[in-house]
């Protein structure tokens, strides 16, 4: 199978259609906000359109006000209608409006086999989210020491 890559902007016009016409739509994760639930350029996410209320855990693909799509997890979901988004390998807080979200994602395809985020997992990243900072300068200074003792 031949992949292309697209830019998003092109993209986006497609990926509604199908969406809006109930379907479900494959997407390459591009960057590493996600890592390691996601791995850039190896992992594929399922995209659905939105039929329910969005929820705290969720991953959801959004569009900025810059016009970037973004795919990140709402980290908490105030009453005003503003949800707190960030991606699993990072720690700034963004809000975001639902009006900006695009689509859901309903599982996603590593090394060919489909798979469910774990829900303890999820919790649990959540949960920690007020040390993640020091936690992912940790993770990336192990990985550094490894690499160096190799």
């Amino acid at each position: 199978m031949q992949v292309s890559t697209i830019p998003m902007e092109s993209l986006a016009g497609i990926l509604s259609l199908q969406l809006e016409s109930g379907g479900k739509a494959r997407l390459v994760v591009t960057g590493d906000s996600m890592y390691p639930t996601l791995r850039h350029r190896k992992d594929v996410v399922y995209l659905i359109p939105v039929t329910r209320e969005l929820k705290r855990g969720d991953l959801i693909l959004y569009k900025r006000k810059t016009g970037q799509y973004v795919l990140h997890r709402i980290v908490t979901k105030p009453k005003n209608g503003t949800f707190i988004c960030c991606g699993d390998n990072q720690w700034e807080k963004e809000p975001m409006r639902e009006e900006q979200v695009v689509a859901l994602t309903d599982g996603f395809l590593r090394n060919g086999k489909e798979c469910r985020e774990n829900a303890f997992r999820v919790w649990l990243w959540i949960a920690l989210f007020p040390v993640r900072r020091p936690l992912l300068a940790m993770r990336r200074f192990l990985g550094r020491l490894r690499r160096k003792l190799s």
